[in-house]
């Protein structure tokens, strides 16, 4: 019923991996804005395909929490302390 302001999703997923996800958000009206952060230790290999399926920001394993924090901090509007 409530839409998440942010999304954070990995790659590599069972079931539905990370691209058909965003792709499938990218297709309905009410979450096709829904930002996405995507997770993956192959970062230079997929930011083609990212970009292509619609992935707001791709972060390379290892990343710090700072970074994610502030990747969800400015796509979600929030003001960090």
């Amino acid at each position: 019923q409530e839409l998440p302001q942010v999304l954070i999703t990995d790659v590599e997923m069972p079931g539905m991996d990370g691209m058909q996800l965003t792709r499938s958000l990218r297709a309905d009206a009410r979450t096709a804005q829904l930002p996405v952060v995507m997770i993956t230790s192959a970062d230079d290999r997929l930011k083609d395909e990212a970009a292509a399926a619609g992935v707001t920001v791709l972060m390379g394993k290892p990343y710090t929490e700072v970074d994610l924090i502030q990747h969800v901090a400015r796509l979600s509007g929030a003001v960090l302390a």
